[in-house]
């Protein structure tokens, strides 16, 4: 099996699909994207939300308040302070 991820005009993921053969994908209407769910390195997982960047090949999770900055070592938004 195989997943895809279906973007839409702005990169953001919309669905995520699984399929036996790429040829079922390339007959269907809109960008899809393949990706990996159970790769260990987060940036080829998407999910419904996530943003995918095409320059790097890499899906980006939303990020979850407006303050915290993204970690590209981690593929992970960090927090502006450190949990104490």
């Amino acid at each position: 099996m195989r997943y895809f991820a279906k973007i839409d005009s702005d990169n953001k993921v919309i669905n995520v699909i699984m399929v036996e053969d790429e040829e079922f994908v390339k007959n269907l209407d809109g960008n899809y994207i393949e990706t990996f769910p159970s790769a260990t390195v987060p940036a080829v997982r998407a999910a419904k939300g996530y943003t995918y960047d095409a320059s790097k090949k890499a899906f980006f999770p939303p990020k979850p308040y407006p303050s915290w900055v993204f970690d590209t070592a981690s593929h992970t938004y960090k927090a502006p302070v450190a949990y104490p």
